[in-house]
């Protein structure tokens, strides 16, 4: 029976789901580290939200290589032992359940921060509460039912109830934050701040498409595909939206260095230096109807000084 068992279609895919989950795990630190490092006058309810994200994510991955171990090394030459369930997959359910829908609840409350209504977010957050439900009965079930097979042929309306209210929630949102941006966009008249919102609007168009895409295929995959590529889906969608959690609260630092002091020269020991996030000596002062005097003096020997203070 173990030689009629295709293991490039039942393992293969959950060693590809443990691999990369492990590499975007590693980017998800990455971004956990930069985070404290770039915003610590955060409020502590958030550090501590990015705390818990972190955990949550370190203990998924756990499960993820405890279940593939199991079913490499533990149950080797047991080829029918792949067409089970592991016990530690179904557990990470539980860790899905809680880090996809409250992602999912962190951006609409966003929505509720820009456009100032309740309707949208409100709406998101039911549909997150019940896809979080949803996940909590499929995990249910892995213990219940745990063949696969089976498990497929009796509770595949739940897994793709669960899909779709995912799907549908990232979409809203995405919508959403796209429609309120865009409508502050026409309404600046500043280039800058259009152009700040124009990178708003690329990030949350490509977040959104992003998670969306993957919870699509993995439900063509659960659906169509005789074989577990569903599964690959399963283990990195979490560390798709614990991703793009983190790069929204990162990507502030982008758009606070634009703000910082640049000074440039066409000649000079310091041309094309930036300082980001350092304040200036308050004696400077520079009056932009004076500029070609300025840049005399400070390539002068006198301007040494003045480089000094920068630095």
């Amino acid at each position: 029976m173990s030689e009629a068992i295709d293991f490039n279609a039942t393992i293969g895919p959950e060693e590809v789901g443990v691999i990369v989950g492990g590499w975007m795990f590693g980017i998800f630190t990455m971004q956990c580290f930069n985070y404290f490092a770039y915003f610590p006058n955060d409020s502590k309810r958030m550090k501590f939200t990015v705390a818990a994200l972190w955990i949550l994510e370190l203990l998924h991955v756990i499960l993820s290589c405890v279940a593939l171990y199991s079913t490499t090394v533990t149950h080797f030459g047991d080829g029918p032992r792949v067409l089970f369930i592991n016990k530690a997959i179904g557990l990470s359910l539980i860790i899905s359940s809680i880090v996809g829908p409250g992602v999912q609840a962190f951006f609409a409350f966003r929505v509720l921060k820009i456009s100032g209504s309740w309707i949208i977010p409100v709406f998101c957050w039911t549909l997150s509460f019940v896809r979080m439900l949803s996940l909590l009965a499929v995990c249910a079930a892995t213990l219940k039912t745990s063949f696969i097979p089976a498990f497929k042929a009796k509770w595949d309306w739940l897994v793709l109830s669960s899909i779709a209210v995912s799907t549908t929630v990232d979409v809203v949102v995405a919508i959403s934050l796209c429609l309120q941006l865009w409508h502050r966009r026409t309404s600046s008249g500043i280039k800058s701040t259009q152009q700040k919102i124009d990178s708003l609007l690329a990030w949350t168009i490509n977040t959104g498409l992003l998670t969306s895409a993957a919870s699509i295929m993995m439900l063509i995959f659960f659906v169509t595909m005789a074989n577990f590529a569903w599964l690959t889906m399963l283990l990195i969608i979490p560390r798709l939206f614990a991703n793009s959690m983190l790069a929204s609260l990162n990507s502030r630092a982008k758009f606070r260095d634009e703000k910082a002091t640049f000074v440039e020269m066409s000649g000079g020991s310091f041309g094309n230096r930036s300082i980001p996030n350092r304040k200036l000596p308050t004696s400077i002062a520079i009056e932009m109807s004076h500029t070609q005097n300025i840049v005399r003096d400070q390539l002068t020997p006198s301007g040494t000084d003045d480089k000094t203070g920068l630095e």
